[in-house]
């Protein structure tokens, strides 16, 4: 598969490709969101290229680049990284929400 956006990519459906191809490695503190916002999807990238491989790389730009494309045509700005942080804030507390949940179940 080439590194080229096409007509048929989605942020939605590369989010949930990336959850699915390298969740167990390069996303494996990271938990998907259903419907993943731009911000959402950019948090993700940085991962990608550091614990994914040549294709996870790969991914991450295209990611981006859709990303950019997606706000280019809609006149609006890219995240900032404080956004993409809050996004990754977003992921951890919701999963720690979800942890302590468990255990109180457990009676831990």
């Amino acid at each position: 598969m080439t590194g080229r956006v096409t007509e048929t990519d989605d942020l939605g459906s590369l989010y949930r490709r990336a959850f699915k191809d390298y969740g167990s490695w390069a996303l494996w503190n990271m938990r998907p969101m259903g419907d993943p916002a731009s911000a959402d999807a950019l948090a993700i990238t940085k991962a990608l290229r550091t614990h994914g491989g040549m294709e996870g790389r790969s991914l991450a730009e295209r990611i981006e680049r859709l990303d950019q494309r997606r706000a280019g045509a809609t006149g609006g700005v890219w995240p900032s990284s404080l956004e993409i942080s809050s996004a990754m804030l977003d992921h951890y507390m919701k999963d720690r929400m979800k942890t302590t949940r468990n255990l109180g179940r457990l009676g831990g």
